[in-house]
């Protein structure tokens, strides 16, 4: 009557029984990971217990399409979802469209899909992705702000963007943050408070030369409380590029 929508839980006098219940991996989180497989020479990461379900693994399918080796293999059904593995190596990539189509199903991984377009052939499109305005940051300006500082050409879109990427010759291969530069000075980047765009960002400075220092970078830990560590295991830091004062 008043307008208000309730859900009411009743037992009906009935005991509830407790269970096991096996929570795996989230593959909105491996993404950092396999993308870093992906761009860095020599790489090969294997990811198990990992939810495979096909309206999760949108992003994996985009990375097949640029030709990334990336196989995932099923294990087992956990309470209705697909679980298995992932298994990834370096690949030479290629731009590809991301279509509006697409978007619904790796709009989480946006940010970083840019990130990795900057290193692949071509040029990547991505449209569709309004939405992305609407995240803990603008993640369609901020991101290309911040890739611009990496030397990264783009183009902006309302709804998406263009990452123009590495010509047959490397010409985006030789930007800003790739030179060996005379200053050892770092790309100071900025996360603006966007755990995704931090641990994009993060990403970014494994495959850049140059040394890269991250503005408020602890926020990923909202969603990922370990992702530095865990980058760190995984990648050749000697320390994690953490900067929380510009």
């Amino acid at each position: 009557p008043d307008g208000q929508h309730r859900i009411i839980f009743s037992a009906n006098g009935n005991k509830i029984k407790g269970f096991q219940y096996n929570v795996y991996g989230d593959p909105s989180s491996a993404a950092f990971l396999i993308a870093l497989a992906v761009m860095k020479p020599h790489s090969h990461i294997v990811i198990d217990h990992l939810v495979i379900n096909p309206t999760r693994i949108g992003f994996f399918n985009i990375l097949k399409r640029m030709n990334a080796k990336i196989c995932a293999r099923f294990s087992n059904y956990n309470y209705g979802e697909m679980v298995g593995g992932i298994t990834v190596d370096y690949s030479h990539l290629k731009g590809v469209d991301v279509r509006p189509k697409d978007i619904p199903l790796c709009i989480d991984e946006i940010p970083l899909l840019a990130v990795i377009a900057s290193k692949a052939y071509g040029v990547t499109r991505v449209r569709g992705a309004y939405q992305l305005r609407q995240k803990e940051s603008d993640r369609i300006s901020m991101t290309l702000r911040e890739l611009e500082k990496l030397g990264v050409k783009s183009k902006e879109y309302e709804d998406g963007f263009d990452i123009i990427g590495l010509s047959p010759e490397g010409e985006n291969g030789k930007s800003v943050a790739d030179k060996e530069s005379e200053s050892c000075e770092p790309v100071i980047l900025d996360a603006h408070g966007d755990h995704r765009l931090a641990m994009s960002l993060g990403v970014a400075a494994c495959i850049y030369k140059r040394p890269i220092k991250i503005v408020g970078a602890q926020c990923c830990t909202v969603s990922f409380p370990s992702f530095w560590n865990i980058l760190r295991s995984v990648s050749a830091f000697k320390e994690t590029p953490l900067q929380e004062h510009a």
